[in-house]
């Protein structure tokens, strides 16, 4: 079998192909990582994907699209992250299908697949009377209370506009971590109540992600908690020890981008693809 390259400081990792080696596939019961999609969406780069699935080796999927169902129940390692912000087809996601046919698909997948495998991931959420409104649209279409991943629209180097446009409060954003600008523990504390006024059922279901402070009210489970873990099989595994990873990210073991290339959504908020900033709307 082909051996690809690693990551590493000589590494030339091809556009579009996840990165792993025969040695990795030969690894013992013990696994020290999980792959991971979270730098470009693996629609656009689906055989990849299935590669790393075939190695039998543990995948966290990451996708804004209609990834297909029958992989998942192929395939019991692979783990799904479904985001649906409630922005698809507009200026700030304009690649991206409709929150209408996502939430569709999001229920499809539960009921073929179950939802132990299964996250929504509303993010980002953008703290704003219409952001909220998209926002509980998007878990009151959902049949059944899942693991929900959540997070505010984070401010990084030349969002300006961005926010302008959305009619979020800059005022209200004065944490720094790393290199953006996070909004006060008061803002994220209303995101969080308002969603569950809308979804009482979802109550110890909905979790932060990567915000620098806990969220009273809220499970900090991480993106990868020990669930989702046991779920697709890993049971025994190195825990990321402290200092190791952002501060607020609460996954339990490390992960290794396994994906980079194209991504046709043209999220104009991503900090993996900032070429995008370049084509705001007027």
């Amino acid at each position: 079998m082909e051996s690809h390259t690693r990551y590493g400081p000589n590494a030339r990792n091809k556009p579009g192909r996840l990165c792993y080696t025969a040695r990795d596939m030969r690894e013992g019961p013990r696994t020290e990582f999980v792959w991971v999609t979270e730098t470009s969406d693996p629609f656009f780069h689906w055989q990849s994907v299935a590669e790393v699935a075939g190695s039998g080796q543990p995948v966290v999927v990451y996708s804004k699209n209609l990834v297909p169902v029958s992989f998942f129940q192929d395939n019991p390692r692979v783990a799904l992250g479904l985001t649906i912000t409630g922005w698809g087809g507009t200026w700030l996601e304009p690649g991206v299908i409709s929150p209408e046919t996502m939430v569709a698909h999001f229920n499809r997948v539960a009921e073929t697949v179950g939802c132990n495998r299964l996250r929504l991931r509303v993010d980002p959420g953008i703290p704003t009377a219409e952001g909220l409104h998209r926002a509980r649209a998007v878990l009151g279409g959902i049949v059944v209370p899942v693991r929900t991943i959540t997070s505010l629209l984070q401010f990084y180097k030349g969002h300006d506009k961005i926010f302008e446009r959305l009619g979020i409060d800059r005022s209200s954003y004065k944490i720094r971590s790393g290199r953006a600008v996070f909004p006060d523990p008061e803002l994220a504390a209303w995101w969080l109540r308002e969603l569950l006024l809308a979804r009482p059922d979802f109550a110890g279901c909905v979790s932060f992600c990567g915000m620098p402070y806990q969220v009273a009210g809220a499970e900090h489970m991480g993106c990868v908690d020990e669930a989702l873990l046991r779920a697709i099989g890993v049971t025994v595994f190195k825990r990321i020890a402290p200092g190791r990873q952002r501060p607020g990210c609460r996954c339990v073991i490390a992960k290794r981008q396994a994906l980079h290339g194209g991504c046709a959504h043209g999220c104009l908020y991503c900090y993996a693809h900032k070429e995008n900033l370049r084509h705001l709307p007027p």
